[in-house]
């Protein structure tokens, strides 16, 4: 579970470093500790996909 969404955090880490990783935390409501746990839903992916962009101003990669 989360595998996806923990791939998001990684990326968003290595765009903007730990600042970005602490921004789709909060943009998201669900933290990468959680992540862990959560569900890698249709939901939550693009939740995620769109708070990427916002962060990094980069199209959100496909996992």
């Amino acid at each position: 579970m989360g595998e996806k969404i923990l791939k998001y955090y990684e990326f968003a880490q290595r765009e903007g470093g730990i600042q970005a990783k602490m921004r789709l935390a909060i943009k998201t409501t669900l933290s990468s500790d959680r992540a862990l746990f959560a569900p890698d839903s249709p939901e939550i992916l693009d939740k995620f996909k769109v708070a990427v962009k916002e962060i990094t101003g980069k199209e959100a990669p496909v996992f």
